[in-house]
């Protein structure tokens, strides 16, 4: 079974709670102010948001996880004078 990293766990849940807040405001308004048919636009406007808060996530969770490549460099140079 794949096992998600915390990034996608965090992810998973802001894009769940912002796609049923955008319902939710769907709903709302067009019960109360009876204006259904332009209120639709929330929805779609959501999952962009989703998608935009989506590769925020997992952009900032890959830099901060991915190892700088000088400190490889320097072990390999102590590991070859060490070895002569």
């Amino acid at each position: 079974m794949y096992k998600k990293s915390k990034a996608q766990i965090i992810c998973d849940a802001v894009c769940g709670v912002l796609m049923l807040a955008s319902v939710l405001v769907f709903i709302l308004v067009g019960i109360f102010a009876n204006i259904w048919h332009p209120t639709w636009i929330v929805i779609p406007c959501s999952g962009i948001v989703c998608g935009i808060v989506s590769i925020c996530i997992n952009t900032y969770a890959n830099l901060h996880t991915e190892t700088p490549k000088t400190d490889d460099k320097k072990d390999d140079t102590k590991e070859a004078k060490s070895s002569k």
